[in-house]
């Protein structure tokens, strides 16, 4: 009877406190600076779906002829699936660790996803969009879906390829991408900053080359470039891909040489008086 409606009624007037307390929580707004595309997800539309709810990637993903020597499968919703038995598994599993999110890793199939967070973060320790789409594109059972190559790109193309430095007690834009300092000039906002000399004109672009470790060299000494650990293992595999072996080789060649020149390009921006 009237009990329970009085109950009722005090469990939602409850609940409605609780939705205004979230809504007030700290750092809500905070979330208003957080780039649009950082908030972005792989669209997955299309796919069929059995009464188990698992969907039925077969019409768009077909198998490679050497399916069975590559260890990954990427599905069009951003979900990458690695078998942890294959003989290139070491590579591999670097090689995700440094672009996507672990979701689960038990004994045989491991699940990683792909999110604009995990690429931000691939593409800030060096790793270029072309790297990341032709290693996925090797390592994959079937070609990578176009959703997920246009995902990689809307993620990597341009972050990370900017920064602003203090040299000298000056501030410096920088690059080591000579176009994008340029389409920024193209920006009137941007181009009202740069530093103008006592007769008003615009200073020159300035150039530095200098000498660094490459990106792979880098990201092998964070625990998840290419493994040596099973370089052996890997040459004694007669079941590994050509094309994956080159690719290694490759690898292990710029990781020798570990040094490579590193040209950039800045402009001076004027102090805010």
């Amino acid at each position: 009877g009237r009990k329970e409606r009085d109950k009722k009624k005090s469990k939602k007037r409850h609940y409605d406190d609780d939705e205004e307390d979230e809504d007030d929580a700290p750092g809500k707004e905070s979330q208003e600076a957080v780039p649009s595309a950082a908030g972005k997800q792989v669209e997955d539309s299309g796919t069929k779906v059995d009464e188990y709810g698992a969907k039925d990637y077969r019409q768009q993903m077909p198998l490679k002829a050497d399916h069975a020597s590559r260890p990954l499968w990427v599905a069009p919703d951003g979900h990458i699936f690695l078998e942890a038995f294959s003989p290139v598994y070491k590579y591999a599993q670097d090689f995700l660790v440094a672009i996507a999110e672990p979701v689960c890793r038990p004994t045989h199939i491991h699940e990683y996803k792909l999110t604009a967070y995990s690429l931000y973060a691939a593409v800030s320790v060096g790793l270029q969009t072309s790297d990341i789409t032709d290693y996925l594109q090797k390592l994959s059972k079937t070609g990578v879906p176009d959703g997920i190559i246009q995902f990689i790109k809307l993620c990597t193309v341009s972050y990370g390829k900017v920064k602003l430095v203090l040299k000298h007690n000056r501030y410096f834009v920088e690059s080591t991408h000579p176009d994008v300092i340029q389409q920024l000039l193209q920006d009137h906002i941007i181009k009202e900053c740069r530093l103008r000399n006592a007769e008003g004109e615009e200073t020159e672009l300035i150039t530095e080359t200098f000498t660094s470790k490459s990106a792979i060299s880098k990201s092998s000494e964070g625990g998840f470039g290419p493994s040596t650990s099973q370089g052996t293992d890997t040459q004694n595999k007669p079941d590994v891909p050509a094309d994956l072996f080159e690719f290694y080789e490759q690898m292990d060649k710029d990781e020798e040489e570990e040094e490579e020149e590193t040209q950039t390009v800045s402009f001076e921006v004027k102090r805010s008086e």
